[in-house]
């Protein structure tokens, strides 16, 4: 790991606030970011928390790609530079509790985790339209499924179960669902202790406008999807992208989403849900103020990705960013 050493050598860990220097405790997070399930608009929130509180995100450095995995060679190059320096790992990563123990002391560690099928499917739509066809023509001629990157033909598909091991699931301290997208958040919320305004969001990724890529997309679900017509190269994708490991890990993410749940006591179930309403309310707020003023500032943060966050924290452009939609953000006043 010779040459992320070097890449992370005389790198300054850069927040809003850009350099390293007494402030006020920060709570201490681990996000193990995984691939294809709307991981980069939580990523997005988690950078727009280091920008307004001052917390300390881990930011790749200049060489390194913010879509790298980090594996644990990586990581552990990464606790020689900064021990115990972070506050909020964010970044796609393969999960190394130990590791993390070292670098972010205390840290609530969480994932997030989504329907093989459906992640598989949105692995496919990171790829243009051509791409998507031509790995189709693959699995229907049967030429045998890709050795490399087969869920999807890109870095999106690597599996959640590459990314957490089926052994290491078990050391997670929160697991969020995809499937219940704003009720994780408000779980995220209450066990961190933020401000609604902190998991404000606007979706990422969303490549619901290219009517081809989706297209695209959509004819590989239907080929997937019709048992009586698969080829053995659609047979292997399916075992390899959808079951197997991935089946048993997203077994076990549902499962403990529901014991998370279960965990609370009725009446604060009753007031979680009613923080769900309110919280799609602000949600729509949001997006309608956005849409009246795009160049509000607030707005424009909220689409902020990952790589162009990177870029601008590795600058010190970084800061707290206010506009007129913020304002309709209200917290939930409810019990």
């Amino acid at each position: 790991m010779a040459w992320l050493a070097a890449a992370l050598a005389g790198f300054t860990l850069a927040t809003g606030a850009a350099v390293l220097a007494p402030r006020r405790a920060q709570p201490k997070m681990v996000f193990v970011k995984t691939h294809s399930t709307g991981s980069s608009t939580l990523t997005g929130i988690l950078h727009r928390y280091c920008d307004v509180h001052g917390a300390r995100c881990f930011v790749s450095p200049e060489g390194v790609s913010a879509a790298t995995t980090y594996d644990r060679a990586q990581l552990e190059a990464v606790v020689d530079q900064f021990p115990a320096q972070l506050d909020i790992w964010p970044n796609h990563v393969v999960f190394e509790p130990d590791v993390f123990d070292e670098m972010i002391p205390g840290s609530q560690k969480i994932s997030l985790f989504r329907s093989p099928l459906n992640r598989t499917m949105s692995a496919f739509r990171h790829s243009p339209a051509s791409v998507i066809i031509d790995h189709l023509d693959s699995l229907v001629a049967d030429r045998g499924m890709p050795t490399a990157l087969p869920c999807g033909g890109n870095i999106a598909g690597i599996r959640m179960s590459d990314q957490v091991r089926l052994e290491d699931f078990d050391k997670l301290d929160l697991v969020l669902l995809t499937e219940q997208y704003d009720l994780s958040l408000i779980l995220l919320r209450r066990r961190m202790s933020w401000t609604t305004r902190d998991i404000v969001y606007a979706r990422l990724k969303d490549y619901s406008d290219d009517e081809d890529r989706v297209a695209a997309a959509a004819e590989v679900e239907a080929f997937l999807t019709q048992a009586d017509i698969l080829t053995q190269a659609a047979q292997d994708l399916l075992d390899y992208c959808v079951r197997g490991d991935e089946a048993a890990i997203y077994s076990m993410a549902e499962q403990r989403f529901e014991e998370q749940l279960e965990a609370l006591a009725p009446a604060e179930r009753k007031s979680v849900n009613a923080e769900v309403l309110h919280f799609q309310g602000v949600l729509a707020e949001v997006s309608s103020c956005c849409q009246k003023h795009p160049q509000d500032s607030f707005c424009s943060s909220l689409q902020v990705d990952n790589i162009e966050w990177t870029s601008q924290a590795r600058l010190s452009l970084r800061g707290e960013v206010s506009g007129d939609c913020a304002s309709v953000v209200t917290d939930y006043s409810g019990p």
